[in-house]
């Protein structure tokens, strides 16, 4: 198991380590240059399932992935839905159009509600906690008039409702919280986040499944894309405010 911590020059140092001590296949999340740290991989036929992220400008590779767009969409559908019209989103400024799907799902979501995208905030950053505080601490100090964040990234969600909790800010009473993401601490303790499932432990079944398919096979096996959907599980952290 190994992590690229989102490293393009990481991720091909790892991959080439693994060509060279010959393993059975690959399950990878790439970074945004996954289609070239993958090409030796491809070119010397070794079993690999690409999971979350697509390699773009490659069309034969074996996917599995949760609809990002759909996850945007019925996570700020809800926010609006609630009456929120002040909402600031909160994302990571990847440059993985997959990824930007989430972001681009949260404006057309607000067109369904006929809210002005001048009335929506979003603030990117990089992927981490710390960046998550950051960020949060920007959209509380620049536009007190916000209602809701809607958090496109779990990670950067962590620090931004730790920051929340350190000035005191009540949530669902002063601030209401929407997560993509659905990381253990979202439902523990006192917790009770409304989120967006992206079903994580199935995407990695799946995943796992499509790797020992093509190990055990005895022939060729035909790639697959697999996109599967989300949901939204309610909890307590967004007041309605109709």
């Amino acid at each position: 198991i190994c992590n690229t911590f989102d490293k393009p020059e990481r991720e091909k140092a790892i991959l080439n380590r693994m060509i060279q001590q010959r393993v059975d296949g690959i399950i990878l999340t790439p970074t945004k240059m996954g289609t070239e740290n993958t090409k030796l991989l491809r070119k010397v036929g070794m079993k690999m399932v690409v999971v979350d992220r697509p390699l773009p400008g490659v069309k034969d590779f074996f996917w599995v992935a949760t609809n990002n767009y759909g996850c945007g969409f019925v996570g700020a559908h809800y926010l609006f839905s609630k009456g929120h019209k002040r909402v600031a989103y909160i994302g990571w400024n990847s440059g993985i159009e997959d990824l930007e799907a989430r972001k681009r799902a949260f404006f057309d979501a607000a067109d369904t509600y006929g809210i002005s995208q001048d009335s929506l905030i979003v603030a990117e950053g990089g992927f981490s906690a710390e960046e998550g505080c950051r960020l949060t601490s920007y959209v509380l100090e620049k536009h007190p008039e916000v209602t809701a964040i809607f958090y496109g990234f779990n990670i950067q969600a962590l620090g931004g409702v730790t920051c929340l909790s350190q000035r005191g800010i009540s949530i669902p009473e002063e601030l209401s919280v929407m997560i993509i993401g659905s990381p253990e601490w979202i439902m523990a303790g006192k917790n009770d986040f409304t989120h967006v499932d992206m079903n994580d432990l199935e995407l990695g079944r799946k995943a796992a499944n499509l790797l020992l398919s093509q190990i055990q096979a005895e022939g060729d096996v035909p790639f697959q894309h697999i996109i599967q959907d989300c949901s939204l599980i309610e909890g307590s952290s967004v007041r309605d405010i109709r």
